[in-house]
């Protein structure tokens, strides 16, 4: 946990769980926001409700269409994570998933785009989690607001 002296702008934003063997993070960044592109021309009201079945499905059609569109041949740990990247950030809550699916976790904190605490057996603890810039924050809150019928006025 960094100290509150240290540079948090030194941590790398975005942050993956693991690093890709062979592709690089702006290359997979840039497919998840093609894949997202295509998913919303296709699927926005879906993709806005919450995934189903058929939406995970599609999303895994168009991230393998736009793989083959950019000539990429992937490794199979390359392949898994982007394809985990790709549907945290198209359906899922990008960044917070990991911390959602955590039984541990009771309280999710978000105090900008680097400041992401979470407590834990009534503790609180600031995590290494981090979103890629305030529009990569904005369009997760909106995701989590959408099926509640609310939005975020700035």
């Amino acid at each position: 946990m960094p100290g509150p002296n240290e540079d948090r702008a030194a941590r790398s934003i975005p942050t993956l769980p693991r690093k890709f063997q062979m592709l690089s993070e702006a290359a997979a960044w840039r497919i998840v926001e093609r894949v997202r592109e295509l998913m919303g021309q296709e699927h926005g009201w879906k993709l806005a409700r919450g995934p189903d079945l058929s939406t995970r499905t599609r999303v895994q059609q168009v991230l393998d269409q736009v793989v083959r569109q950019e000539g990429l041949t992937l490794s199979r740990v390359d392949r898994q994570m982007l394809q985990g990247l790709v549907e945290a950030e198209v359906v899922g809550y990008g960044p917070l998933d990991p911390l959602l699916a955590d039984p541990e976790v009771t309280e999710i904190m978000v105090n900008g785009p680097g400041l992401v605490y979470v407590e834990r057996r009534g503790r609180i603890e600031e995590t290494a989690v981090v979103f890629r810039d305030r529009e990569h924050l904005m369009r997760i809150i909106e995701r989590i607001l959408s099926p509640l019928g609310r939005r975020v006025d700035e």
